[in-house]
């Protein structure tokens, strides 16, 4: 994908007042710092470099003024950088109780993140990835390392067979889900346009679209941002009632990360199963 001055960029969302304007320069599909802006199917997008709290760079996608995708650089580009990242991980609590994932679903793939993270850190365990937006695709195999990722997999699957852990659909979760027969242990809700989740995605046809995709005793884990205002914290309440319409339980985690995001992320797990998770939210 070829970079743009930032000059040409509109930037309707402010993301650019919120950080350091990104500075035109040749990017590199390497471990190197990059900085520079492209145009998507959302709008404008900067993939530039921060760096965490201990010095580490760490290249990001912001795209309508949040940060999308994270990848730390080098030997940790698979580490998950963001907190509510790592938070999806409380599927395998589950796992500890009696659900065998084998599948993941992930709606909403962006630089693939934690697809990165769960590949490589389970074996057994695969991952279909949807995302809607072809650039952000391009984007996830030239700066955010899912060309290593394949690489890896095509290593480590038997000889003369394909990797068949991990794939990327094109396609909106909603086209993805209409349009499948297939069921999934797990599905993770990742989608948003700018710092909003996808409504279609959490909405009661959305949510029955989501079951029906659900293997027995399946989880339905969902990325929640919240401002802290008191509307925000209503919204959060509201899609939990609405889940629990749908499922027999559902709670809410907090995964805020206090160092990349004034936003608060809550982790959101939805299911029929009769699972216990820990550091849930009581009052909801």
């Amino acid at each position: 994908m070829d970079p743009i001055s930032p000059a040409d960029c509109v930037d309707p969302a402010g993301f650019a007042d919120a950080v350091d304007q990104p500075t035109a320069c040749e990017p590199s599909a390497d471990d190197q710092e990059v900085s520079f802006c492209v145009i998507l199917e959302a709008g404008p997008a900067y993939v530039d470099t921060i760096y965490d709290d201990d010095g580490s760079p760490v290249r990001v996608l912001a795209v309508g003024g949040a940060y999308q995708s994270a990848t730390y650089l080098g030997e940790r580009w698979h580490e998950p950088v963001f907190a509510y990242y790592r938070s999806f991980d409380r599927m395998f609590e589950a796992a500890n109780q009696g659900l065998a994932i084998d599948r993941v679903l992930m709606l909403g793939g962006g630089g693939c993140s934690y697809p990165k993270h769960l590949l490589m850190s389970r074996p057994h365990v695969g991952i279909d990835v949807v995302e809607p937006d072809p650039g952000v695709v391009d984007l996830a195999y030239e700066y955010f390392f899912v060309d290593r990722l394949e690489e890896e997999l095509e290593a480590q699957a038997e000889d003369g067979c394909e990797q068949e852990r991990f794939r990327i659909i094109e396609a909106t979760g909603r086209e993805y889900l209409d349009a499948t027969e297939a069921r999934y242990e797990v599905i993770v809700n990742d989608a948003f346009f700018g710092s909003q989740e996808a409504e279609d995605l959490v909405d009661d046809a959305g949510l029955e679209a989501v079951r029906a995709h659900l293997t027995r005793g399946g989880l339905y884990c969902i990325n929640v941002t919240c401002d802290g205002s008191p509307e925000d914290f209503a919204r959060l309440h509201g899609l939990l009632e609405r889940l629990q319409g749908h499922f027999a339980s559902a709670c809410a985690i907090d995964a805020s990360d206090d160092g990349f995001a004034s936003d608060d992320n809550y982790l959101v797990i939805a299911t029929d199963g009769p699972y216990a998770f820990s550091d849930v939210i009581g009052g909801f």
